[in-house]
């Protein structure tokens, strides 16, 4: 009896080990970069001009290094059943549904101004810049210059894309976006 039970033994552990070994999860081994955050905007006036300054982080939360990239910064435009579908805060949502009356009311005055959607009146800006290589886990902080306008008017709504040309394989290609929303500074 007692070698039968040896071997038993035997047996259940070598499945045991053979089971742990087979069913370990293999963990991914690519780059993945995310916007970790984006800082609120400063103004920078330089003569009578406005810029609006913003710093960004970016970091590669993949196994592996990634290749250099580019990220984009611009104005984003949401109705209130996007920004649900986005599970923004509800801060957030009273920001857009604001902007959608505050924008109702503009059309009405100026129905001819290009700047004036269903949800939003402000100007549109874009801006892109280079994002170096990153070895795993590295961040970098990147600073975007919006020329000649001040994202505030009176809310601040930013939308941030890293490798928005979708140039670098990933482990996760839907975490490279993150928005920024903010009532005017005071």
């Amino acid at each position: 009896m007692t070698n039968i039970f040896k071997t038993l033994l035997f047996i259940s552990i070598l499945f045991s080990f053979s089971f742990i070994l087979f069913t370990k999860k293999k963990v991914k081994k690519c780059p993945d970069l995310t916007v970790r955050e984006i800082q609120e905007p400063h103004i920078l006036d330089s003569a009578g001009i406005k810029y609006s300054v913003i710093k960004v982080t970016i970091q590669n939360i993949g196994k592996l290094a990634s290749k250099a990239t580019s990220a984009k910064i611009y104005d984003i435009d949401l109705n209130l059943q996007q920004a649900k579908d986005l599970f923004l805060r509800l801060d957030q949502r009273e920001i857009i549904e604001e902007n959608r009356i505050m924008a109702d009311k503009l059309r009405k005055k100026d129905p001819n101004n290009p700047d004036i959607t269903d949800s939003d009146y402000d100007k549109f800006v874009e801006d892109s810049l280079a994002i170096p290589a990153l070895n795993s886990g590295e961040i970098t902080t990147v600073t975007f210059v919006i020329k000649e306008h001040w994202v505030y008017d009176p809310y601040c709504e930013l939308e941030v894309e890293v490798d928005f040309e979708d140039g670098i394989v990933e482990c996760n290609e839907i975490n490279n976006k993150k928005q920024y929303f903010s009532k005017a500074i005071k």
